[in-house]
């Protein structure tokens, strides 16, 4: 996200002490906060902060710890509405409706680490795909993570994006190459 970071964001980010490992810190506001608007947050979304006894850098940098817990522990849903969370914020504008294929890679990689299947797709995409990833995919994949997809009884007709669709077979043509 830094290319895209300026003004009151980046001083944010270097009050909080983050320096280059901002990325989850960012989402993890977004989140917290459901900013709307590309990498930035209106007084009135960060104010919504206060809910969380957030009245000052301190107090924000004691809870990214606890919501980064919250957020990967996956009770009650909340890793879902984290990852959902973030989409809008990390679309290049308000008007833009996908993500380009690097910020969708870069972030897949930030809350998918240690990921073997969710590394092969980021290659995918990247590699091969090379198109950006509609809010659909977005949270269609998140899903797919989720249900642990077995390739060999993958079935092509299910509600998949056709992106997904396109990533299996890859998979599994690698597969039969074996």
């Amino acid at each position: 996200y830094q290319r895209r970071v300026h003004g009151g964001l980046s001083k944010l980010i270097e009050r909080l002490g983050l320096g280059e490992d901002s990325d989850l810190p960012m989402l993890l506001l977004v989140w917290k906060t459901r900013a709307q608007t590309p990498y930035s947050f209106s007084l009135e979304e960060f104010c919504r902060l206060g809910q969380y006894g957030v009245s000052n850098i301190q107090d924000l940098q004691k809870h990214l710890p606890q919501w980064r817990q919250e957020a990967f522990t996956n009770k009650l849903g909340c890793f879902r509405d984290f990852y959902k969370a973030s989409f809008p914020w990390l679309r290049s504008s308000p008007q833009a409706s996908t993500l380009d294929c690097e910020t969708a890679v870069g972030t897949w990689q930030v809350l998918f680490p240690g990921n073997k299947m969710v590394a092969e797709w980021c290659t995918f995409i990247r590699d091969q795909y090379k198109k950006a990833i509609t809010k659909d995919t977005w949270n269609m994949f998140y899903e797919f993570v989720r249900s642990e997809p077995n390739f060999l009884e993958y079935k092509a007709d299910d509600s998949w994006p056709a992106v997904i669709d396109e990533f299996v077979e890859s998979k599994l043509n690698a597969m039969r190459k074996q």
